[in-house]
């Protein structure tokens, strides 16, 4: 799965990139795609029932980058999407 963000980078072309992010105390974020308008954080998760706190880390980078950051996703194995939080959403990989 962790190819998928990348391909689609080369599909929607410039103005977009994908990094990652992690703080020293080691919350981490696979994934942080960036385009002019947002970053929008994506945590990849093996589960098919994800809950809230498999977004916390998801959470603490929209807390720390609200001016950039809105909303995010956790991508999983989940069948159909579901909100999770009020500003982040897990979706089942197929839709990323």
């Amino acid at each position: 799965m962790h190819c998928e963000p990348t391909t689609n980078r080369r599909i929607l072309g410039r103005g977009h990139s994908v990094g990652f992010w992690r703080t020293v105390s080691g919350a981490e974020v696979d994934f942080v795609w960036q385009s002019l308008a947002e970053d929008v954080p994506i945590e990849v998760k093996w589960t098919a029932n994800p809950n809230p706190h498999d977004a916390r880390h998801i959470e603490t980078f929209l807390n720390l980058h609200s001016t950039r950051a809105r909303r995010g996703l956790l991508v999983c194995r989940a069948e159909r999407a579901q909100q999770l939080t009020d500003r982040v959403t897990a979706i089942p990989w197929s839709e990323l």
